[in-house]
Protein backbone atom coordinates (compact mmCIF):
# COMPACT_ATOMS: atom_id res chain seq x y z
CA UNK A 1 0.00 0.00 0.00
CA UNK A 2 1.31 3.46 -0.86
CA UNK A 3 1.20 6.56 1.28
CA UNK A 4 0.26 9.95 -0.16
CA UNK A 5 0.86 13.42 1.27
CA UNK A 6 -1.71 16.07 0.32
CA UNK A 7 -1.22 19.76 1.04
CA UNK A 8 -4.45 21.72 1.00
CA UNK A 9 -5.59 25.31 1.29
CA UNK A 10 -8.91 26.25 2.85
CA UNK A 11 -10.60 29.52 1.97
CA UNK A 12 -12.81 30.76 4.82
CA UNK A 13 -15.03 33.85 4.82
CA UNK A 14 -15.37 35.44 8.26
CA UNK A 15 -17.48 38.41 9.30
CA UNK A 16 -16.32 40.51 12.25
CA UNK A 17 -17.98 43.41 14.03
CA UNK A 18 -15.41 45.95 15.22
CA UNK A 19 -16.20 49.10 17.18
CA UNK A 20 -13.66 51.93 16.59
CA UNK A 21 -13.36 55.69 15.94
CA UNK A 22 -11.31 55.38 12.75
CA UNK A 23 -10.65 52.89 9.95
CA UNK A 24 -7.02 52.38 11.03
CA UNK A 25 -8.09 51.69 14.62
CA UNK A 26 -10.65 49.20 13.31
CA UNK A 27 -7.94 47.42 11.27
CA UNK A 28 -5.69 47.25 14.33
CA UNK A 29 -8.47 45.74 16.44
CA UNK A 30 -9.32 43.30 13.66
CA UNK A 31 -5.72 42.01 13.57
CA UNK A 32 -5.89 41.33 17.32
CA UNK A 33 -9.14 39.35 17.13
CA UNK A 34 -9.24 35.56 17.12
CA UNK A 35 -11.11 33.60 14.43
CA UNK A 36 -13.50 32.37 17.14
CA UNK A 37 -14.71 35.96 17.60
CA UNK A 38 -16.15 36.10 14.08
CA UNK A 39 -19.91 36.51 13.78
CA UNK A 40 -20.06 34.28 10.70
CA UNK A 41 -17.75 31.56 9.36
CA UNK A 42 -18.29 30.10 5.92
CA UNK A 43 -15.93 27.70 4.15
CA UNK A 44 -15.78 28.77 0.52
CA UNK A 45 -13.43 26.08 -0.67
CA UNK A 46 -10.85 23.47 0.13
CA UNK A 47 -8.29 22.91 -2.62
CA UNK A 48 -5.37 20.52 -3.01
CA UNK A 49 -2.31 22.42 -4.21
CA UNK A 50 0.32 19.69 -3.88
CA UNK A 51 0.34 15.92 -3.74
CA UNK A 52 3.19 13.47 -3.50
CA UNK A 53 3.71 9.78 -2.95
CA UNK A 54 6.17 8.71 -0.25
CA UNK A 55 7.86 5.43 0.58
CA UNK A 56 8.10 3.70 3.96
CA UNK A 57 11.49 5.26 4.76
CA UNK A 58 10.22 8.82 4.16
CA UNK A 59 7.10 8.05 6.20
CA UNK A 60 9.10 6.79 9.17
CA UNK A 61 11.59 9.65 8.93
CA UNK A 62 9.24 12.63 8.42
CA UNK A 63 5.62 11.75 9.12
CA UNK A 64 5.31 8.97 11.68
CA UNK A 65 4.33 10.20 15.12
CA UNK A 66 7.02 9.11 17.51
CA UNK A 67 5.71 7.22 20.53
CA UNK A 68 7.72 7.33 23.70
CA UNK A 69 8.84 3.81 24.50
CA UNK A 70 10.05 2.75 27.89
CA UNK A 71 13.71 1.97 28.17
CA UNK A 72 13.60 -1.59 29.51
CA UNK A 73 17.37 -1.89 29.82
CA UNK A 74 17.74 1.36 31.77
CA UNK A 75 15.13 0.33 34.34
CA UNK A 76 16.46 -2.70 36.27
CA UNK A 77 13.25 -3.11 38.28
CA UNK A 78 11.31 -3.96 35.11
CA UNK A 79 13.73 -6.77 34.31
CA UNK A 80 13.39 -8.54 37.66
CA UNK A 81 11.16 -11.54 37.78
CA UNK A 82 10.21 -13.69 40.78
CA UNK A 83 13.15 -14.82 42.85
CA UNK A 84 14.40 -18.24 41.76
CA UNK A 85 14.59 -19.62 45.28
CA UNK A 86 11.21 -18.34 46.33
CA UNK A 87 8.90 -21.09 47.60
CA UNK A 88 5.16 -20.59 47.17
Amino acid sequence: MSKYVFRTVELVKRVYLVEAYSKSEAYDKLMEMDPEEALENEVLGDHIFHEEIINEYEYNKNWKIETKQKDWVGNPDRLKGPALNEIW
